[in-house]
């Protein structure tokens, strides 16, 4: 959004503002105008909540997970509510890879551009 303003009869015009120089280590930057403003007041509020809320969900599902011990299904009046499955996962080690394979991993190397979209605190 772009400001206006408008000269006064008798008033000198305002000097033109100095252009902005953006270096290798300077990100462009946007001053949010009112309406973007709420919208990250009313963005930080909601994240505290689901900050509290998922708390709260953690407590519960210990308390659960307790309960169940070795159990895989927990039921109530007979019908399923929950599972808590034992499964194994198998990940290729980035890290021993690198260092066994080099040659392997530099040729399977691949690099993307991310945006990542992240709120500051106060």
């Amino acid at each position: 959004m772009v400001a206006r303003t408008s000269a006064r009869a008798g008033s000198r015009p305002a000097a033109p503002p100095a252009p902005a120089v953006i270096t290798a280590h300077q990100a462009p930057s946007v001053a949010l105008d009112r309406s973007a403003a709420s919208a990250l007041r009313r963005r930080r509020a909601l994240a505290a909540q689901v900050a509290i809320l998922t708390d709260k969900i953690k407590v519960e599902d210990a308390k659960l997970k307790a309960f169940m011990g070795d159990a895989e299904e927990a039921t109530v009046k007979g019908v399923k509510v929950a599972t808590w499955k034992t499964t194994i996962r198998t990940s290729l080690s980035q890290t021993l890879v690198k260092k066994g394979y080099p040659e392997v991993a530099a040729e399977c190397t691949v690099q993307t551009e991310v945006r990542t979209f992240k709120i500051l605190d106060d």
